[in-house]
C-alpha cells in the first residue's frame, strides 16, 4: 500500500502512554472492609505461644491491638490458625469478641473448616454487639454491599466502628459521604475522614487523599499535595498509589518530569499485577530512546505480555504486532501474532483490526482475503481509527474487497484528515489535485500537499 502503510506497532505503543491522561486512579471498591480482609498482605508477625495464664492474657491483648490496627486479616488467620485455633475456640466460649471475630473469618472464608458464610456473619454480629470494631465494620459492609442489604443499618454499624478510631471504618465512612450512600453527599466531610484514616496509616485512604487533592474533591486542587500523598502510599506498597505517583513523575504534575523515577514505580506496581502499570512500563522500555538495550527491550516485552494476558487491548494488539514483525529481539512467530491480533480485534481494538486487515490484504500469516481485509478496515474506521479511515479509503479507491468508489475514498480520506491524520490529508490533497472523487481544486491540493 506504499505510503499508506503506517507504523502500527509504534502507534500502539504510544497509545499506551496516551491512555492515562491524568495521574488520577480508579478509586478502590466500595466494599472497603471486605477488600481489606481479603487482600491481607501485611503479616502481623506475632509468634504464637502457649504457656501460663499470664502469657495467654498478654497474647489476648496483642490480638486486640492487632484488631484495632486493622491487621487481623486473612493472611494472619491462615498463618496462625494451626497453632491457635483451639485457643480461639476457648476464648470465643468465654465471649471474647476478638476470638469470635477470628472464628467468623474462619467460617466465612473456609479456613480450617467448611465455608459457612451465614455462620461467619452470625459470629461477626455477635462480636460487633460486644463492641469489637473490626466486626462492626464487617457487619456494616454486609448491610451496605453484601447479601443482607440494609443501608441505614450498615451506616449505623460503620459509624460505630469509626467512632472507635478504626481506620478501615473511617475510610468506609468517608466513601459513604463522598458518594452520598445512606446520607447526604458531603465531599468536605469525605476528605476530612480520608485524611483521618490516612493519619492512621490506611493505605487506600492515603491514596484517596491524594486523589482528592488532584481532583479538587472537598479541598482546593494541588498537584504538589496530591503527589506527596501518592508517594507516601507508594512507599507503603499500595499499587494504585505507585501508579499514580509514577504518572505524576511522567507528566510533571506536582514534581519535575522524571522518567527513570516513573519507571521505577511503574515496575513496582506492575509486579503487583496492576495492568495499567504493566502497559506504561512496557511503553517506556519499548519506545523511550534512553532504554534501548536488549535487556530493556526484553523487560518491555515481558510487561506487554503480562498486560496482554490480563486483557489490556493495546497490549494485546502490540504483542501481536511484535510477533508479526519480529521486533525487540523477539523471534518472529506469525501464528502467535495472528492469534493476539485476532483476540484484540474481536474485543474491539481498532489498532489490531488495522494490522490484522493488513495481514489479510498481504497474506502475512494468513491466506490473502481482500474481503476480510475490507471488513476489518471498516470496523477500525467505524471505531474512529485514523489508520482505519485511511485504509478504508484506499479500499474504495482501488476496489480492494469492495466495489471501487472514488467518492467514498475521498470521503474517508477527508474524515482522516479532519482528525489530524497526515496520510489522510496527503491522500485527500491528491484527490483535489487530480479531481478524484472531488472537484479538481489546485489551491486546496497545494495547501494539503505542501
Amino acid at each position: 500500500m506504499g505510503n499508506l502503510i503506517k507504523c502500527v506497532l509504534r502507534v500502539a505503543l504510544i497509545t499506551i502512554a496516551g491512555q492515562l491522561s491524568s495521574c488520577s486512579v480508579t478509586q478502590p471498591n466500595q466494599n472497603a472492609d471486605a477488600d481489606n480482609v481479603e487482600k491481607g498482605t501485611n503479616k502481623a508477625g506475632v509468634t504464637p505461644r502457649k504457656s501460663n495464664n499470664q502469657d495467654s492474657l498478654v497474647r489476648l491483648d496483642e490480638l486486640k491491638d492487632l484488631g484495632s490496627q486493622g491487621k487481623l486479616k486473612i493472611s494472619y488467620v491462615r498463618d496462625h490458625v494451626d497453632a491457635e485455633f483451639e485457643q480461639w475456640q476457648l476464648w470465643a466460649k468465654a465471649k471474647e469478641p476478638v476470638a469470635i471475630y477470628l472464628l467468623g473469618l474462619c467460617q466465612y472464608f473456609a479456613i480450617n473448616c467448611a465455608e459457612d458464610k451465614t455462620a461467619g456473619m452470625k459470629s461477626f454480629l455477635q462480636a460487633a454487639e460486644l463492641g469489637f470494631a473490626p466486626a462492626q465494620d464487617m457487619v456494616g459492609w454486609d448491610c451496605l454491599y453484601g447479601t443482607n442489604k440494609d443501608i441505614p443499618k450498615g451506616v449505623i454499624w460503620v459509624k460505630r466502628a469509626a467512632a472507635k478510631e478504626y481506620a478501615p471504618a473511617i475510610f468506609a465512612l468517608a466513601q459513604l459521604n463522598e458518594n452520598g450512600t445512606g446520607m447526604d453527599k458531603n465531599v468536605k466531610e469525605a476528605f476530612r475522614l480520608y485524611s483521618l484514616a490516612a493519619e492512621r496509616g490506611h493505605s487506600e485512604a492515603i491514596l484517596n487523599v491524594g486523589y482528592c487533592h488532584e481532583n479538587a474533591i472537598g479541598v482546593d486542587q494541588s498537584y504538589v499535595e496530591a503527589t506527596k500523598f501518592y508517594k507516601q502510599g507508594a512507599e507503603l506498597g499500595n499499587e494504585h498509589s505507585q501508579l499514580s505517583y509514577a504518572n505524576c513523575c511522567m507528566k510533571a504534575l506536582g514534581v519535575p518530569r522524571n522518567v527513570p523515577e516513573a519507571l521505577k514505580w511503574y515496575r513496582r506496581a506492575a509486579d503487583q499485577g496492576l495492568v495499567d502499570a504493566q502497559a506504561m512500563a512496557a511503553a517506556i522500555l519499548l519506545v523511550d530512546a534512553s532504554y534501548n538495550s536488549k535487556s530493556d527491550r526484553a523487560e518491555g516485552v515481558k510487561y506487554i505480555e503480562m498486560a496482554a494476558l490480563q486483557g489490556h487491548l493495546v497490549a494485546m494488539s502490540t504483542l501481536g504486532s511484535i510477533y508479526i514483525d519480529g521486533k525487540f529481539y523477539v523471534e518472529k512467530n506469525l501464528d502467535k501474532g495472528i492469534e493476539w491480533l485476532s483476540k484484540a480485534s474481536d474485543k474491539g481494538s481498532a489498532e489490531a483490526s488495522v494490522h490484522l486487515g493488513w495481514c489479510y490484504e498481504t497474506g502475512i500469516g494468513v491466506l490473502k482475503n481482500a474481503k476480510r481485509a475490507f471488513d476489518l478496515y471498516t470496523a477500525a474506521a467505524e471505531a474512529g481509527s485514523p489508520d482505519g479511515l485511511v485504509y478504508l479509503g484506499f479500499c474504495y479507491e482501488t476496489g480492494l474487497g469492495t466495489t471501487k468508489n472514488i467518492e467514498k475514498a475521498a470521503y474517508y480520506y477527508f474524515r482522516a484528515a479532519e482528525i489530524g491524520d497526515l496520510v489522510g490529508l496527503h491522500n485527500l490533497g491528491l484527490c483535489f489535485a487530480y479531481g478524484r472523487g472531488v472537484p479538481k481544486n489546485n489551491s486546496k491540493a497545494f495547501e494539503m500537499l505542501k
